[in-house]
């Protein structure tokens, strides 16, 4: 190893030193996230409700929308993990997870752009399901990025940043995608439709060239080239700790419940809006709500990460889930426009301060040797949540049969039960490493 690896190693691999964090460095680490949460959250909150409409039944809009969802989501949950564990094992001049998120992101461009263009609900569900498979191979590996770059006591911090930067610029993303999709619901030119898929593929493929660029050749063990390390070395990756602890068990099931709650707000707003509230053009107020909320994040994301590395995980993750459940309890209690907005609002705050924790919280429970690998069980967690959430929609269309804004009503009393559980699971974590400084079972 010559001067300059011993050196990366020693201050955490290039991106942290004795000062503290280099916050230039953890921005162009995140920048892959910035495009990926991009189009995630366009996708679900504009693009596929926007589309549904063109190629589904009025009366079963909801029901359709859950299963492509759903199924676009299974995939990822079979993929992440997988590709999460090549990335820990991998070994090459462009370091480990470089040439995964690279190969992703230039698979995954060409199928957000033809999603525009699918002509039949069966076109446009095998295109998701390909984009989910392609996206998520460069997904699983980026989660690493954090545990392998950022020491312990600045976790939360760098936590609350990747967050900041990913979730609020993505917001703001979705809601100029949903300006440009409401011109063509307007009667404008389809190519606004083009525009809007085609600005999403840039973004991922240069936040992707961003982040690999930045992570290249970084040294995170012995070096091999363009190989996966097998025999002994993935023998000791494995080692003798437990796949999952009783900690990391607690903490799923938490994260399950959250995305349950969370992915149900966001599938059926713009239908929720449309449908109850009564607005014309919901998917220019759909991306709006999505820039208030992301307001809301970005202003309490990165101080609460910070918090959490001072006074611990725990109590700004109960912070956060109380704002939650106060969002669900306006949104019921006020079902017109200025309410939603006022709901979008305070949800935004409680996602940002319970995020800002809770991811911190995550990669403090995973092993260094298995990173990307066990945070690639995390998202499974969070993807099963969601695809749970996408199958709301059959039960939502069969109360809404009955009473135009019952199945809604019905939704949000559900999230607010899910939004408590979630939050009480996650106490059932023993312990909090940054206040007791004790490693958790799979870090040992």
């Amino acid at each position: 190893m010559d001067n300059r690896q011993a050196h990366e190693l020693s201050v955490g691999e290039g991106g942290w030193g004795s000062a503290g964090p280099r916050r230039g460095f953890l921005a162009r680490i995140s920048l892959f996230g910035f495009g990926y949460s991009a189009l995630a959250l366009s996708f679900t909150v504009v693009v596929l409700p926007a589309r549904i409409l063109d190629v589904a039944p009025e009366g079963s809009k909801n029901t359709y929308l859950g299963v492509l969802s759903a199924a676009g989501l299974l995939v990822a949950v079979a993929v992440q993990p997988l590709a999460g564990a090549a990335s820990d094992r991998w070994r090459s001049r462009w370091g480990r997870r470089a040439p995964f998120i690279a190969v992703g992101a230039l698979l995954s461009a060409p199928l957000i752009v033809a999603a525009g263009g699918a002509p039949t609900y069966a076109t446009l569900f095998l295109l998701i399901c390909l984009l989910q498979l392609c996206s998520n191979i460069a997904q699983g590996p980026y989660q690493g990025l954090v545990r392998d770059y950022v020491p312990r006591e600045h976790r939360g911090a760098a936590s609350g940043m990747k967050w900041m930067l990913e979730v609020g610029g993505a917001m703001a993303v979705t809601a100029l995608v949903g300006v440009m999709m409401g011109r063509a619901d307007d009667g404008g030119s389809f190519s606004w439709v083009w525009g809007a898929l085609a600005l999403l593929a840039a973004l991922f493929v240069l936040g992707a060239a961003a982040t690999a660029w930045s992570v290249r050749g970084r040294i995170t063990g012995r070096a091999t080239h363009g190989r996966l390390v097998g025999g002994a070395g993935w023998g000791a990756a494995r080692g003798s700790a437990p796949l999952l602890s009783r900690d990391m068990r607690w903490f799923l099931a938490s994260r399950f419940t959250l995305a349950a709650a969370a992915a149900s707000l966001q599938t059926y707003a713009l239908f929720f809006l449309r449908d109850r509230v009564g607005v014309e053009n919901a998917s220019q107020t759909a991306g709006l709500l999505v820039l208030i909320a992301g307001g809301g994040l970005v202003a309490v994301v990165y101080p609460a990460g910070a918090l959490a590395d001072r006074v611990g995980r725990k109590p700004v993750m109960l912070v956060g889930g109380v704002a939650g459940l106060v969002g669900v309890a306006v949104l019921l209690a006020w079902p017109t426009l200025p309410g939603v907005y006022a709901a979008s609002a305070v949800a935004g705050v409680g996602l940002g301060v319970f995020l800002g924790a809770n991811w911190a919280m995550a990669i403090d429970l995973v092993s260094s040797r298995r990173t990307a690998q066990q945070l690639g069980y995390v998202n499974i967690a969070t993807v099963a949540g969601a695809a749970l959430a996408k199958l709301n929609g059959v039960w939502v269309d069969a109360l809404n049969d009955g009473d135009g804004g019952l199945g809604y009503t019905v939704l949000f009393i559900v999230c607010g039960i899910l939004f408590v559980a979630g939050t009480l699971l996650v106490l059932r974590v023993r312990g909090d490493s940054v206040r007791s400084g004790a490693p958790s079972a799979l870090t040992r």
